[in-house]
């Protein structure tokens, strides 16, 4: 015990002699806690989306409106044609394509379901995955606003079996499915593996 106390001694001795080292003991990891606390966050604020819109009806215009009303998401172009919207991807003008299928509106209409795409830049998984959840929040929320409007014309129409009318009333009208350009299969080491190196080079340094 008295061994480790002069240890400990000797410890605390040579750290105060050099004022730099004191400095850097205290101030830094207050300066770190002060910076990381307000630069690492998960939120994403606003997210540039290009709509790629071939149904041009009132049900997709009304479903682009919901995401900006949101003030998540800021239409920085749009266009009928999926490869402009790519190549925007791809000059890194946009963080997140919408996706809006041919007879969007006649498919809620008749069959109760469309399906929506969303194509998010995973460059940054964390930020995407946020934004991807903040459009699926979204885009649900729209979606059951349609099934209520559509429940009435559900009832009224000549079903077949009780059953075939409440499948039709529970199905959600918009189906999201989403994928991503970078690691499409989710690999762990391809996420981790440049993480991992920038904190080995930090630490190095």
């Amino acid at each position: 015990m008295r061994t480790l106390r002069y240890l400990l001694r000797k410890e605390f001795l040579q750290i105060f002699r050099d004022r730099f080292m004191v400095a850097q003991l205290m101030l830094m990891p207050i300066i770190q806690l002060l910076l990381l606390g307000n630069a690492a966050t998960f939120e994403v604020r606003t997210a540039r989306m290009y709509v790629v819109d071939r149904d041009h009806s009132e049900t997709s215009r009304g479903l682009v409106d919901k995401l900006q009303a949101s003030r998540r998401f800021v239409v920085v172009g749009s266009s009928p044609s999926y490869s402009v919207g790519d190549q925007w991807m791809l000059g890194r003008k946009t963080d997140m394509i919408l996706g809006i299928p041919a007879d969007f509106e006649r498919d809620i209409v008749r069959t109760r379901v469309a399906q929506v795409q969303v194509v998010l830049n995973a460059e940054d998984g964390a930020a995407a995955g946020v934004t991807q959840s903040y459009a699926a929040q979204i885009i649900g929320a729209y979606a059951n606003e349609l099934q209520s409007e559509l429940t009435p014309l559900v009832r009224t129409a000549s079903i077949s079996g009780a059953a075939g009318a409440n499948a039709s009333m529970r199905a959600q009208p918009i189906e999201v499915r989403a994928r991503g350009w970078y690691n499409p299969e989710l690999n762990y080491r391809d996420y981790m593996v440049p993480g991992i190196l920038v904190q080995l080079v930090t630490v190095v340094g």
